[in-house]
């Protein structure tokens, strides 16, 4: 006996239909707590692997860029300034480029702050620490312990919004 073709596309919609309810219907995936930056492995530009904890607890601000990115590049002299400005709190910058095209690039600019790179998944973490969309750039606040106190994406135009950024979300 020959099976109708109706019978298979009935089939078909009755399974592609039974798994958008259970798609719609199920919970939410649990979403981690951010991680503690601290903790965090990342690569030293002369390949070494480093992480916060290494460094003297202060609050810090953690910059992720790419040499791609003007903006990033754009707000690379002020975050120096600003660096400069306040020796009480750590700069630096992830990038999110290859070493390999980080080095020559950072010998055209001249900065003095860390740059690092993610020896971990840097979407996984954006998400993680509500960049989901991978904007550049993007920059965290930090406090001594390594908590994320405040966000900000998108570029700074001057030291002053960055010291502003400072104040305003420090305790």
């Amino acid at each position: 006996m020959k099976a109708k073709p109706g019978k298979y596309l009935a089939a078909v919609v009755f399974i592609v239909l039974g798994a958008l309810t259970a798609f719609w219907y199920a919970p939410p995936p649990e979403v981690s707590p951010p991680p503690n930056l601290v903790t965090l492995p990342l690569q030293t530009l002369d390949g070494g692997e480093t992480s916060y904890a290494e460094l003297p607890p202060k609050p810090r601000v953690v910059n992720f860029w790419a040499t791609w990115c003007a903006p990033c590049v754009h707000e690379m002299p002020i975050i120096d300034m600003a660096a400069k400005a306040n020796p009480d709190v750590h700069f630096s910058g992830i990038g999110i480029d290859s070493p390999i095209l980080i080095k020559p690039f950072l010998e055209e600019i001249a900065i003095n702050y860390d740059i690092y790179t993610p020896k971990f998944n840097i979407f996984l973490l954006f998400e993680q620490i509500g960049n989901e969309n991978g904007v550049l750039p993007y920059t965290l606040l930090l406090d001594e312990n390594g908590a994320i106190i405040a966000k900000k994406i998108g570029e700074f135009h001057s030291v002053e919004d960055i010291n502003n950024f400072i104040s305003e979300n420090r305790s």
